[in-house]
């Protein structure tokens, strides 16, 4: 018997030897995941530019001497020319006012002149430029993920390695067997 039990031994042994030495496990495999994503968008850009001009206050006149008028032709044209003349002048006498501002003309008889005289508040004028922009951007972006190694053992492999650990496990119990006190 221990002649047998001894020859089971070696020839499991040589076996194990001889699988560990002749197995063919398969290449390792890697698995890269890449991921890559386009994507296009549109940018909306607008710009506003605000100008504010304000003009001071002005206040303004000025004075014109309006003379006789001399045609050359006699004093009694001269003098009919004049009274109409006058008369036009005398017509111009206005006033005209709008909130702050003011304006006024007048002809002065006894002094000969055409008088303006003008009073404007500042103002403010403001002008808004807007400025749109429609652009196209485009964006590429690559993710790796990660790699992955698989080991892949074949079949028949995986078989012999249970049938191994069951044929342990058989000797384990007949030693238990022998061993017994």
């Amino acid at each position: 018997m221990k002649k047998a039990l001894a020859f089971w031994f070696i020839f499991l042994a040589m076996i194990l030897t001889l699988s560990c030495i002749t197995s063919c496990r398969s290449k390792k495999v890697t698995e890269t995941k890449t991921i890559e994503k386009k994507s296009d968008s549109l940018v909306h850009n607008t710009s506003v530019k605000k100008v504010v001009e304000i003009s001071k206050k002005i206040k303004d006149s000025s004075s014109s001497y309006m003379p006789d008028l001399k045609t050359g032709q006699g004093k009694d044209c001269d003098s009919l020319c004049n009274e109409k003349y006058r008369n036009a002048l005398k017509s111009i006498n206005f006033y005209k006012k709008s909130g702050e501002n003011s304006y006024k003309m007048f002809y002065d008889e006894k002094t000969q002149f055409l008088y303006t005289i003008a009073n404007m508040q500042e103002t403010i004028n403001t002008q808004t430029d807007s400025i749109s922009k429609l652009q196209k951007k485009q964006q590429s972006i690559k993710i790796v993920e990660r790699e992955v190694q698989v080991n892949v053992y074949p079949k028949w492999l995986l078989g012999f390695a249970f049938l191994g650990l069951l044929f342990i496990i058989f000797l384990l119990y007949r030693f238990s067997l022998i061993f017994k006190p």
